[in-house]
């Protein structure tokens, strides 16, 4: 993976926000749904891809069975594993695993 320069990165920054804002606020609220997480997700990191010029290549999809569950593991190489990960597994509904703690940062934590 290549990693993006500094004007697509604030860019990228920029839409995270953007597209977090109105998730939080709705997770406050109690009006979040998975699937309306799951596609500004994938808009997400189809638009982080795209403005950032990154360079995804994915190997062995022949394997990946789509009516079965996996287990993905990232190493976090970079601040990118996330966006990379979502467009790796398009249409795919991914859950990541954070740290019980992280749920109780203000505001954040409940849209977790």
């Amino acid at each position: 993976m290549r990693r993006p320069t500094v004007l697509p990165t604030l860019l990228q920054v920029a839409h995270t926000v953007r597209v977090s804002a109105p998730t939080v606020f709705d997770a406050a609220l109690g009006r979040s749904s998975r699937d309306r997480v799951d596609a500004r997700l994938r808009s997400w990191s189809s638009a982080g891809v795209r403005v950032t010029g990154m360079q995804v290549r994915v190997r062995g999809t022949e394997h990946v069975a789509h009516d079965r569950t996996y287990v993905v593991m990232s190493n976090h190489q970079s601040n990118w594993d996330i966006i990379a990960l979502y467009h790796a597994f398009p249409g795919r509904t991914l859950r990541m695993v954070a740290k019980q703690e992280m749920r109780k940062l203000p505001i954040l934590g409940r849209a977790m």
